[in-house]
């Protein structure tokens, strides 16, 4: 599966890759497993990647298709 990763803070046409990722474990009772087709980035996970938004997070994300 493909996913968009954050590799460090600054311009996102050089910090943001796509990489390839596992498939994630079988979930537990208490969880659900849900498939997405698209998942867009947004203009504030720009802004996040900048670290221009009001609050700073030390916290990685990552976008998975």
């Amino acid at each position: 599966m493909k996913a968009i990763h954050l590799t460090a803070y600054g311009d996102p046409a050089q910090n943001l890759r796509m990489v390839e990722v596992s498939e994630p474990n079988a979930p537990s009772a208490s969880e659900a497993l849900v498939r997405m087709e698209y998942a867009p980035i947004d203009y504030s996970d720009l802004l996040l990647s900048e670290r221009s938004l009001l609050f700073k997070s030390e916290a990685s994300f990552c976008h998975r298709r």
